[in-house]
């Protein structure tokens, strides 16, 4: 199963693994510079999913987080032509890189 999973390192700050969600190598917080991730499937000590469980090989990874989607739908697919305004920025991009990528 495909899908990825959001985890905390043991300071708290949110990492992303992809494909299945499960850890398979160790590499640094981009925060706090901690070890984040871990091997084989087997998360290291201290990390937390964000549904709140102690990281285990038994309880992680396996398929999509159950984290809710809270974006508005459609956010990162939204035509240029829907915007309200030629002038809209999102995420730091300008307003004519905004509206190159959507046109």
């Amino acid at each position: 199963a495909l899908g990825g999973r959001w985890y905390k390192c043991s300071n708290g700050h949110a990492y992303f693994v992809d494909n299945c969600g499960m850890p398979m190598e160790v590499l640094k917080c981009a925060t706090c510079g901690i070890k984040i991730g871990g091997t084989d499937h087997k998360p290291l000590p201290g990390q937390t999913d964000l549904e709140g469980k102690q990281a285990t090989q038994q309880n992680s990874g396996g398929g999509p987080t159950g984290i809710k989607d809270k974006s508005e739908p459609n956010y990162c697919l939204k035509d240029a032509k829907d915007s309200k305004s030629p002038f809209e920025t999102v995420r730091g991009l300008t307003p004519t890189c905004n509206r190159t990528l959507r046109a």
